[in-house]
């Protein structure tokens, strides 16, 4: 008695529109301005704060690569900064200036095999693509940095750092596509994985 209600289930279109907005695309180019590669990213607080996997902006650190940030509107917006980065774990937090809807992190500790997620990313320039799975096996692949969700949703390549929802509308992970010999599995890092990051980003860059 006294304890929290945990936030009500939500369905899938109502998580969908909840997170409409706070899911960007992220297109790399080259120093010509041609396109090279495209995948998703989302905002973690108002304050323009992007989370997403680092393969999806590798490149930015030698200029190499220029990433922008494309709104669900259309809008492209600058990167102004990579603020954290953690390359073993395929994860990366960039920033660009402005005020935005940003999504709710749950926690994916309390995950359980065989709970129903959904998936929302760009695939192939397909933007705020929906697909729906559960849970199918919590996995450490230590050769890919750690722990990872299996999952039944699909993913892309154009989805790899997209959200990952529980069914109260939380994200509790970050989609990917890259781990070795998963082409045919679906998985995603859980959010809990991420926090230390998210605690870097904060500071100064």
């Amino acid at each position: 008695i006294g304890a929290q209600s945990a936030p009500p289930r939500k369905d899938i279109p109502a998580i969908a529109k909840a997170a409409n907005g706070a899911i960007v695309s992220i297109i790399m180019s080259n120093k010509d301005g041609n396109a090279t590669s495209e995948g998703t990213g989302f905002f973690i607080n108002e304050d323009g704060y992007i989370l997403t996997n680092y393969h999806v902006i590798e490149g930015i650190e030698d200029e190499h690569s220029v990433p922008t940030v494309k709104l669900r509107g259309g809008a492209l917006l600058a990167v102004n900064e990579l603020r954290a980065r953690n390359k073993e774990r395929d994860i990366a937090i960039i920033k660009v200036n402005g005020k935005f809807p940003a999504v709710t992190l749950g926690d994916s500790d309390k995950l359980q095999v065989g709970e129903e997620v959904v998936a929302i990313g760009n695939p192939l320039s397909l933007e705020s693509t929906v697909s729906n799975g559960i849970v199918s096996a919590i996995r450490t692949i230590e050769k890919e940095g750690g722990r990872f969700l299996q999952i039944t949703a699909p993913i892309s390549p154009g989805s790899s750092g997209g959200p990952l929802f529980n069914m109260r509308g939380e994200v509790i992970g970050i989609t990917t596509s890259k781990v070795e010999g998963g082409e045919n599995l679906n998985f995603a890092i859980p959010i809990n994985d991420v926090r230390g990051l998210l605690l870097e980003s904060e500071g100064p860059a």
